[in-house]
């Protein structure tokens, strides 16, 4: 609008307006249907690739989660294949995974022995012979519990040194600890708890922790009665989520944003990961809202567009419509100034025209003051002009003598063959009698 407020005064100012001013009008607004089209289709796409990249992330999410699943899976197959696996059999079998590069979210891993109160004594003698001379069991921090309930106690964990002060706790003190190892234990899946203080994190960050259940050697496990009967235990392991997701989104993390909120309503006080920095105050608007359960427990992604999602895209539609609205311009201005030449190429045509009647008039009075007589013909003898002169000494008007008349009706026909005769001879070449006989001489010359 601002461009044709500033061009359509030049037009004016040019001569007509109407013809470039319609050429304008219907570039420019083929030029905005252009745009809203492409706009359309580019939002279709975006939204095309934004969803394959939500997609591809959580599978990513997924994959991740299956790798620390199949870890723990591994330390559960490991138990189920042996009588007995002591403490040094399990920090040689930790080791061999080398958490810090292919876990590295894996704060450690654990096992947890259920112990029946009449077998207490019996199982810690066995547990201070074999690399724990210290080992007690106690309530979980800040929890109690009855002294003749079964106890899920942590036998075993590595790398021990990272939460020595664990080892002995009783997490069947603790009510989600406790349901998840037994709904671990009674569906023979992998569960995970709701969100837990990172009790062996300085740093508080929400923890969760990973339930694997193990069962007797070779022992039938497909009812929820065989599997009560053949459990032995679980491997668990902690982690944390930032660090589970740090690094998810790959190369998508300029384009992708993720929140990453735990079961329940869609507030901060959920939040267990973003990866961009949180402003203070209310969340932000989500272009994507999914679900996913991870390990028993359902979890919401919070997806929004990155700032690298649409800008190039959307610059690359405003260049072509750009060009395309300054090639309309372009267009107007040529029809303009071809208008503006036919105009000054018209007025010069009426200016010569003029000035030759002019001339003719002036030539034709000329004439016509001759006293003698002045015929023009054309090359075959047709009168085209005749004076005054002429018309009096013929005694023929100008209307009767030009445009109808040959210049050879005026003479004596004899007199023709004559003059043919003779030219003839003098020339030699025959000459027609007739009009030739009057013009060929002239010719000559």
């Amino acid at each position: 609008v601002a461009v044709a407020a500033l061009v359509l005064p030049l037009f004016r100012s040019r001569g007509s307006v109407w013809l470039p001013a319609t050429v304008l009008v219907i570039g420019w607004t083929l030029s905005g249907w252009i745009f809203a089209a492409l706009e359309r289709d580019g939002q279709r796409r975006r939204e095309d690739a934004f969803t394959d990249r939500v997609l591809a992330a959580e599978s990513a999410i997924k994959v991740r989660v299956d790798n620390y699943r199949d870890a723990l899976l591994g330390g559960a197959s490991y138990f189920m294949a042996s009588d007995e696996v002591s403490r040094s059999e399990w920090r040689t079998y930790v080791q061999s995974l080398r958490l810090p590069t292919r876990y590295p979210s894996i704060n450690g891993l654990g096992v947890i022995f259920p112990v029946q109160p009449a077998a207490q004594a019996a199982w810690l003698a066995r547990r201070r012979t074999d690399g724990a001379p210290k080992m007690v069991i106690k309530p979980f921090p800040g929890t109690t519990g009855p002294d003749d309930d079964v106890k899920y106690v942590i036998t075993y964990l590595e790398p021990e040194e990272t939460g020595r002060e664990t080892l002995g706790r009783n997490i069947a003190t603790e009510p989600s600890r406790r349901q998840a190892a037994e709904l671990a234990r009674d569906t023979g899946e992998p569960q995970i708890n709701r969100r837990i203080p990172g009790s062996r994190d300085t740093q508080r960050r929400a923890g969760f922790l990973l339930y694997v259940p193990f069962y007797q050697k070779e022992a039938p496990i497909a009812t929820e009665a065989e599997r009560r009967a053949a459990h032995r235990g679980w491997i668990y392991g902690q982690f944390f989520a930032d660090n589970f997701l740090n690094g998810v989104l790959g190369p998508m993390k300029d384009s992708l944003t993720l929140y990453f909120f735990e079961d329940g309503s869609i507030t901060r006080d959920h939040l267990l990961y973003a990866s961009v920095p949180v402003a203070p105050g209310g969340l932000p608007r989500f272009d994507r809202l999914n679900e996913m359960e991870i390990a028993g427990q359902r979890f919401h992604l919070g997806w929004q567009r990155g700032p690298k999602f649409v800008g190039e895209e959307f610059t690359q539609i405003a260049w072509v419509v750009f060009g395309f609205s300054l090639a309309t311009l372009l267009l107007a201005g040529l029809v303009m100034n071809l208008q503006t030449t036919g105009q000054r190429a018209q007025a010069l045509a009426v200016e010569r025209t003029r000035a030759l009647a002019e001339a003719q008039s002036h030539l034709r009075g000329v004439l016509d003051g001759a006293d003698y007589g002045i015929i023009s013909t054309t090359l075959d003898g047709e009168i085209v002009t005749a004076n005054v002169g002429a018309e009096k000494l013929l005694g023929y008007t100008g209307a009767e003598l030009t445009g109808t008349m040959n210049l050879a009706r005026l003479h004596v026909p004899g007199e023709l063959a004559a003059r043919a005769t003779e030219l003839s001879a003098s020339l030699g070449e025959r000459v027609a009698p007739g009009f030739e006989a009057v013009a060929a001489g002239a010719r000559q010359w």
